[in-house]
């Protein structure tokens, strides 16, 4: 049986990450260690492990934990490293595209993202791209984007980009990806509230390469930011597919 496929290991690994947090403050810990106790199943179930993770990010938003976390400084206006789905970016595109303007119905915003989300992959389309769409958002506003430190890897990431979500720490899902290098003006070391609860996590500073990925790669130095725009991108998106 896998990680992924065993809640029981996954509960236990979210306490391990809880507990280990140094960047947790105790009385934080305490609130969310209850609220885990209250959402899990006997025997622990996948669907309890996904109402733990809705209610530690509730709870985060609510209470304001999120980007608590030492600040990193060093790394900000540096060149970070960020991937997420071309489906989930294209969505979370939408949405912001959405927001800026109510009018437009939900199939004008999913067509208008998926344009410029080719624009950006595209060498001679990304500079006026990244002008006309600064503003839009490359995750929700109000929670963290994860962002990961290349010079922090004596393998180039560059080199191995197929595998760069599985040395983040990503759940194993193969599919079309999309790598971002950006700057931002701040970022934080992230604590347990910052992780959503997410069993793949390690409270240790760096990332964990999943069990599928090669061992000859480690992982990266990691922090979060918050409000960061298509403005921070740095050089045209590059599109891959995640076979692990």
């Amino acid at each position: 049986m896998t990680f992924e496929d065993d809640a029981g290991i996954q509960l236990a690994t979210i306490i391990n990450n809880l507990s280990d947090c140094k960047q947790t403050p105790n009385i934080e810990k305490e609130a969310l260690q209850k609220l885990i106790d209250s959402e899990a199943d006997h025997p622990i179930s996948r669907a309890g492990i996904r109402r733990i993770q809705s209610a530690v990010r509730d709870q985060s938003e609510h209470n304001g934990w999120y980007f608590k976390g030492a600040s990193a400084s060093a790394l900000a206006g540096t060149e970070l490293l960020s991937t997420q789905t071309e489906d989930r970016f294209q969505f979370t595109w939408s949405q912001g595209l959405r927001m800026k303007d109510p009018s437009l119905t939900v199939n004008d915003a999913v067509l208008m993202a998926s344009a410029a989300v080719s624009a950006l992959q595209d060498p001679l389309l990304f500079t006026a791209a990244r002008v006309t769409n600064s503003s839009i958002p490359l995750h929700r506003h109000g929670t963290p984007i994860w962002l990961a430190d290349p010079q922090s890897s004596k393998k180039d990431a560059f080199s191995h980009i197929n595998f760069f979500p599985a040395r983040v720490g990503l759940a194993p899902k193969p599919g079309k990806y999309l790598l971002f290098r950006v700057t931002v003006s701040s970022c934080f070391q992230p604590r347990f509230a910052d992780s959503g609860a997410y069993p793949y996590w390690r409270a240790s500073g760096r990332t964990l390469p999943i069990e599928q990925c090669p061992a000859s790669l480690d992982g990266f130095t990691e922090v979060i930011s918050d409000g960061v725009t298509v403005a921070a991108v740095q050089s045209p998106l590059q599109s891959f597919s995640r076979t692990i």
